[in-house]
């Protein structure tokens, strides 16, 4: 890890860079065994290597909107590796035709006890129906079958407004923060001009 900021000011970036102030959480067990109930028709199925079309699609339009972009930028056979790893799981909340949300969870790169939710949004029509709960269940669910006894995650200032407030009604605890510095994804082309006009587009820097 890159030495902290130890001095108050303002840094510049560099045109067509994005800086992200980036908050990490986590919970300890013991993880809630309740279900938040699901709406009659809606189940959560596992995305395998033969999902990647419908992976890519769904990454893109719950995390569009607030500039997920690590996902489209490797290469298909990356994405096979990922989603075949025993210790990935990833799953679309769907009623078998339409999907209306998304959870990953990763436990490569961590130690025993630690599990992270990498990636947990909805589309956007879904937002706001409690299907977030449900999301968050399963990750517990998911806990406590690997018996790991943290779960930890991040969220930034562009995600969805009240992310934060929602991680930590969930017992999830801010722990540090960090800033990244990442090339603007709608400046790369991976993600439309158009999108997530809560960030600004800067393309040049004028003194």
């Amino acid at each position: 890890m890159a030495e902290p900021f130890k001095d108050n000011g303002y840094y510049a970036l560099a045109p067509g860079k994005l800086g992200v102030l980036t908050i990490y959480f986590e919970r300890h067990a013991p993880f809630p065994e309740t279900t938040a109930a699901l709406p009659d028709g809606l189940r959560f199925e596992k995305l395998g290597a033969h999902d990647l079309h419908r992976y890519r699609a769904l990454f893109k339009v719950v995390g569009g909107p607030w500039l997920w972009v690590s996902r489209l930028k490797i290469s298909d056979d990356e994405l096979v590796t990922i989603l075949s790893h025993p210790d990935v799981a990833a799953f679309a909340l769907t009623d078998g035709h339409v999907d209306f949300g998304f959870l990953e969870l990763d436990h490569r790169e961590q130690d025993e006890e630690g599990l992270e939710i990498r990636y947990l949004g909805l589309v956007p029509h879904a937002m706001k129906k409690g299907y977030g709960l449900a999301l968050m269940a399963h990750a517990f669910a998911e806990a406590r079958a690997r018996q790991v006894t943290r779960l930890w995650l991040h969220s930034c200032h562009i995600d969805g407004p009240g992310s934060a407030r929602f991680y930590q009604s969930q017992g999830f605890t801010p722990t540090r923060s960090a800033i990244e510095i990442l090339d603007d994804p709608r400046l790369t082309g991976d993600l439309p001009r158009d999108t997530a006009p809560h960030v600004p587009l800067v393309e040049c820097n004028n003194a």
